[in-house]
């Protein structure tokens, strides 16, 4: 039961101003932990020349788990039954989790990068988001589950990494072909990818009457990506072909 005694907050006999403080060394430890464990994650991302290295992660979840510390200590010098129906005063931890979550991925979203023909920093923003998740988890003291989610996402950046590369994967790209107007144009560009075991999932065509050229759209499925480069060269090489657009 809460009561004041003069300017004091008590709990159950305990100053709880005192007990912030003795517990102060606790939170430095915890938002060591976080660290740590941010920094272990982004570690991976830093072998990899990825733009949200260790010093990305590890910030992010020491913010992160500072500020669910400060939250659940303001709990604790104001707890609901001194402060009853009648006061406004609510304190919810929750919520600075709730707005944590939502605000760290407009870093996430930082570290996408569009770089020629594909999308780069997915993961990372993805690695990001989970270390932000982590270092709330350990605000609040979840150390077991904390450690257990930065092994669970290492194990996914670092062992999936290799499980994935053995996967064959099919790329799905569209390709817009500006030819001259003349009879059999789509069929003669279909047979030009198939040759590449290039697969067309779908066509359609705009005609420009005055000029006399033909707009060529495929949507395509391609058994490589490295091929993209030689396949624009490819068809833009080609008589009566006046751009080629892959995206």
């Amino acid at each position: 039961m809460a009561r004041n005694e003069g300017n004091r907050r008590v709990i159950g006999g305990e100053d709880i101003l005192a007990a912030i403080w003795r517990s102060e060394f606790e939170a430095l430890a915890q938002i060591a932990l976080a660290a740590a464990l941010g920094g272990a994650v982004g570690l991976e991302r830093e072998h990899r020349g990825r733009p949200a290295g260790m010093r990305t992660h590890a910030l992010v979840a020491m913010g992160c788990c500072l500020v669910m510390v400060v939250s659940t200590y303001f709990a604790r010098l104001y707890p609901y039954p001194q402060y009853g129906q009648e006061s406004v005063l609510r304190i919810d931890p929750a919520r600075i989790a709730y707005g944590v979550m939502a605000g760290i991925g407009f870093l996430g979203a930082g570290a996408i990068i569009r770089a020629g023909f594909s999308v780069r920093g997915l993961t990372t923003a993805a690695s990001i988001w989970c270390i932000a998740a982590i270092g709330l988890a350990v605000g609040v003291k979840l150390y077991t589950i904390s450690v257990g989610a930065t092994l669970l996402v290492m194990f996914t950046l670092y062992v999936l990494h290799y499980v994935e590369g053995r996967v064959q994967k099919r790329w799905y790209k569209k390709m817009r072909v500006v030819c001259d107007d003349k009879p059999g144009q789509l069929e003669r560009f279909a047979d030009l990818l198939s040759e590449r075991d290039i697969g067309v999932l779908d066509v359609s065509f705009k005609r420009d009457v005055e000029a006399k050229r033909l707009t060529i759209t495929y949507q395509l499925r391609l058994p490589k990506r490295e091929m993209l480069p030689s396949l624009y060269e490819y068809l833009d090489g080609q008589e009566g072909v006046y751009g080629v657009n892959l995206t």
